[in-house]
Parts: structure tokens; C-alpha cells; sequence
């Protein structure tokens, strides 16, 4: 028979085994819970930094890039959808990120191809709704970027993140 009780501070004699533990007023059974329990978090906690994701590897941005992405500067939020074929949309604000970069200075919608070279994205504008965007292209460089976050870095050093939108 063993011991089903460890008690703190006092020895307890395991019946059957002669030896003497010490240790907390735990069941054993709880002690197994808890150990159980604890890898149980260990585990959710590693898949939450998954989610996150590591970095990519330059060589895995083209296959990354495409989908829909979201940004926010100085209180502006932006919207881009990169396709697979090359192609953006992009809903853009006066003070945001990619309306700044253009030099469009308002609202609308941007519309044109995307390129990747290294870690440089170049937007090229092909239609333009509300004002005419002043620059026909920009280019940023990707300064980090997980499955779900691209943080951008314009000419002027400027940085925003974009989240991907799920």
C-alpha cells in the first residue's frame, strides 16, 4: 500500500516501503493532475506564439504576400488586397500609410500592380478613384514579416504594420 497524503514539514512513514517523505498536503493523484495540467498550458501557450508565427524567409514573401491585409497610421486605417496574379486594390486615407507613400493626400480607392525584388514591394498605379494619385508607384521595403503581420518601411524611414485580416 502507499502513501496517498504527503504532509508538510512532518515525515510520514510510507506504508509498506520504510522510507520518509516530505512535501505539501497534496493527494498524489493531484500532484499527476497538476503536472498534466501544467503541460496542457505549456502546449497552448507554444501554439499561441505559433500563431504569431516566426519570421519568413525571404524566399517564401511571394508565396506570403497575397491576401487581404489591414494597417493603421495616425489614427488611418488602410486596406490593400494583394492578389496571387500581381494585381491590388487598395482603400486608402489621407494621412495613412499607403496614401502618404503615393502622395495622393485623400480618400479612395487605389487600384494596380504589385512587384516583389528581395525584400522591396513596389505598388504601380494603374486607376485611381477620387483625386489622381501624384505618384504612379512607390516602393517600401519589408522590414519584417510573419504569416499574419508585414511591417513596411517607406523612402522617407517611415514604418506601419500591416495585420492580415482574417
Amino acid at each position: 500500500m502507499s502513501a496517498t497524503w504527503l504532509r508538510r514539514y512532518d515525515a510520514i512513514q510510507c506504508a509498506g516501503s520504510g522510507s520518509a517523505l516530505r512535501g505539501p498536503w497534496l493527494p498524489l493523484p493531484a500532484v499527476r493532475i497538476a503536472r498534466v495540467a501544467l503541460a496542457v498550458v505549456l502546449a497552448l501557450c507554444l501554439s499561441s506564439c505559433e500563431r504569431a508565427g516566426a519570421p519568413l524567409p525571404q524566399s517564401q514573401y511571394a508565396q506570403a504576400l497575397p491576401g487581404e491585409w489591414q494597417g493603421s497610421v495616425g489614427g488611418a486605417q488602410e486596406s490593400i488586397h494583394l492578389a496571387a496574379d500581381g494585381s491590388f486594390r487598395a482603400q486608402v486615407q489621407s494621412g495613412g500609410f499607403i496614401g502618404t507613400t503615393l502622395g495622393q493626400g485623400s480618400a479612395g480607392t487605389l487600384r494596380g500592380s504589385w512587384t516583389l525584388q528581395g525584400a522591396s514591394i513596389t505598388l504601380a498605379v494603374d486607376q485611381a478613384s477620387g483625386e489622381r494619385a501624384v505618384d504612379s508607384s512607390t516602393t517600401s521595403t519589408i522590414v519584417s514579416f510573419n504569416q499574419n503581420q508585414l511591417v513596411l518601411e517607406d523612402a522617407a524611414g517611415a514604418l506601419t504594420t500591416f495585420d492580415r485580416a482574417l
